[in-house]
């Protein structure tokens, strides 16, 4: 049992003290002053909105908080209503190592955001606060305070530094950590989706983790933002949920740590000890899941760099993928994984063999079975080539938008293309790649108002799921049906995917870093970045293995630096893209012996520390191994 926080009451405020935070209630209003390590940090707008897809809801009239004391924990609730909904009940919940708070309100309608300690029209006040967001390749970028008084500067580590020339500068007060891509923003922060739905606000030295935490079966958001101009959280719903009579939010955990890293842990072990998102993972560790990785990506952009036309997609083809990895043979580098990659389907959404690139696709895997290697097949999320319309989501004017896993048709299709891409060309498992492709935009048919509007140019209209799920529970769903699937078809067979969020960790086997990030100086080393992926991936869940990566980076040398710091395995499987030459580098050249003769000694050093770990019967954390 957890202990209870100290509190001491005043005529005016409630005092919380716990290990690390300190809450300031107003016994006058619904407000509160947030302290973290000794440092105040924030003002809290305890009537948060929750805004419909009809009507803000920025006008929340609470009653004085009441005090409710319990063994290990402090309760504070207040009632009221809103112009939009009819009754709000607000509840924060403290104990010594942290607290929680979320709301209740009575009515109908379609949701469009859910905030935490802010409303849409009238922000919160704010002190000087650092977040740290756990995507991937954070960089630094200053954001402005509130705009109701003095401007305040506050930092936020933001996941894509990289900015697409052809869209509009990064605003400086705003932040998402979205289950898809969101263009618009950071580059399009794909690299994991999701990511830990956590940010860590630092203060006096130490952090504290801000993280949704919601029952199984309601992560039906599909974002969720620092939105900045003042302290506060938003849920993006977009009216893919609704309240019919009654609706309760998800919870915002708040817990203290000792850095940003150690924040986002410490929110997911929260998650799994509260039975929020899985304790296990997806089944037993192959030992054969540990292999090296040959992908023929890499190869694929390098021959369209330097030859031209067709298109990478169109170079994946059997007479390419047996002519490298003969090269790689050829000087002695020998993959335990290939990965057949984009495009060897002649439709996505059907994933059928495309017999004029793979004549005999069967007969590839087993030559590879044959030498004791194992094959995955890229297949790629939401595309809804080749399907029906009736087996989509529909954009607003009626064309298919996405997959729709919540369709009974649908699924029965994905499923029966699983088995069959399992048992008749018999691969031994996925390699799965765009879940950023995830429908995301405001719901077909909804009257959007104009503050309802922001980025819809972007984000399409498109229908409901069959199934009701949206957000993360979507793509819970469809990896749920190749998950299942496969271990049905095939008990060890392997997938793959760079969804890097706790909910997800018993339908993964290994968590793929992704792609390496571009860096402002190509002689800058991608190592730090990727470690800082791996740290992240590793609190997400300790139960999946970690794929490496290897594609793309700017220089040989940048290169050869990542591939020599896969050696150890603490970055993960170590994985390569290249077997003949290099494209997508700063200048387009052949591998050179020296290179060829840096993969071997690093995968030898690699597998002679699996073999240390096979004899002494254990697993290394550091090799990417789960709990």
């Amino acid at each position: 049992m957890s202990a209870a926080p100290r509190v001491t009451e005043t005529a005016e405020t409630i005092a919380i003290e716990g290990e690390g935070y300190r809450l300031l209630l107003d016994r006058c209003a619904p407000r509160a002053e947030l302290a973290v390590g000794g440092r105040a940090v924030a003002a809290l707008d305890v009537a948060s909105g929750l805004d419909a897809t009809d009507a803000l809801d920025d006008d929340t009239r609470l009653g004085p908080p009441a005090l409710h004391r319990e063994p290990d924990a402090a309760v504070v609730t207040w009632r009221g209503a809103s112009a939009r909904w009819p009754a709000k009940e607000v509840e924060l919940r403290a104990w010594a190592g942290g607290f929680s708070y979320g709301y209740a309100v009575e009515g109908h309608g379609a949701l469009d955001r859910a905030h935490f300690f802010r409303t849409r029209a009238a922000p919160a006040p704010a002190r000087a606060v650092r977040l740290f967001n756990p995507e991937p390749n954070s960089g630094m970028v200053q954001y402005t305070g509130q705009r109701c008084g003095p401007r305040k500067r506050c930092v936020i580590c933001h996941p894509d530094p990289v900015l697409d020339a052809d869209r509009p500068p990064v605003p400086a007060d705003f932040a998402t950590i979205s289950v898809g891509r969101d263009k618009l923003f950071h580059d399009g922060n794909w690299f994991f989706t999701p990511a830990p739905f956590c940010y860590a606000v630092e203060g006096g030295g130490n952090w504290l983790a801000c993280g949704v935490a919601a029952q199984p079966g309601d992560w039906n958001f599909a974002e969720f933002r620092y939105p900045g101009d003042g302290f506060g959280f938003s849920l993006v719903y977009d009216g893919h949920a609704r309240a019919r009579g009654a609706w309760r939010s998800p919870r915002l955990v708040c817990l203290p740590a000792a850095d940003e890293f150690a924040a986002v842990a410490r929110y997911c072990d929260w998650l799994r000890a509260a039975g929020l998102t899985p304790d296990h993972g997806r089944g037993p560790i192959r030992e054969w899941w540990r292999e090296p990785i040959f992908c023929g990506w890499g190869e694929q952009v390098s021959e369209e760099w330097h030859w031209g036309p067709p298109p990478a997609a169109a170079r994946a083809r059997q007479a390419n993928n047996e002519r490298w990895l003969g090269a790689l043979a050829a000087h002695g580098i020998s993959p335990g994984t290939v990965t057949i990659d984009d495009k060897w389907q002649r439709a996505y959404g059907l994933n059928d063999v495309d017999t004029a690139k793979w004549p005999d696709l069967p007969g590839f895997i087993r030559g590879q079975h044959a030498r004791g290697r194992h094959v995955l097949l890229w297949l790629k999320a939401w595309d809804p080539e080749g399907l029906p319309p009736d087996e989509c989501l529909l954009s607003a004017t009626g064309r298919p938008a996405a997959v729709d896993p919540g369709n009974p048709a649908y699924r029965a299709r994905l499923a029966a293309q699983v088995a069959s891409m399992l048992r008749d060309l018999d691969a031994d498992g996925f390699k799965i790649d765009f879940t950023h492709l995830l429908p995301l935009g405001p719901c077909a048919g909804d009257a959007l108002q104009p503050w309802a509007e922001e980025r819809v140019w972007e984000r399409a209209p498109v229908t409901p799921s069959a199934g009701g799920h949206w957000g993360l529970e979507l793509l819970r769903a469809w990896l749920e049906v190749i998950s299942t699937a496969a271990r049905e078809a095939k008990p060890d067979a392997l997938v793959m995917a760079h969804a890097a969020n706790p909910y997800l960790a018993d339908l993964i086997d290994v968590l793929r870093l992704n792609d390496v990030a571009e860096t402002a100086d190509p002689r800058a080393s991608v190592v730090p970045d990727m470690r800082r992926r791996a740290r992240v991936a590793r609190a997400a869940s300790p139960y999946w293995l970690l794929d490496a990566d290897n594609w793309p980076t700017a220089t040989r040398a940048q290169w050869r630096d990542y591939v020599r710091a896969q050696a150890t395995g603490d970055l993960g499987v170590p994985s390569l893209y290249h077997a003949e030459r290099f494209g997508w580098l700063a200048t387009d050249e052949a591998l050179t012996p020296e290179d060829y003769a840096t993969v071997r000694a690093v995968w030898a050093e690699y597998r002679a520390g699996l073999d240390e770990v096979g004899q002494a019967g254990g697993r290394a954390g550091g090799r990417g191994t789960g709990a």
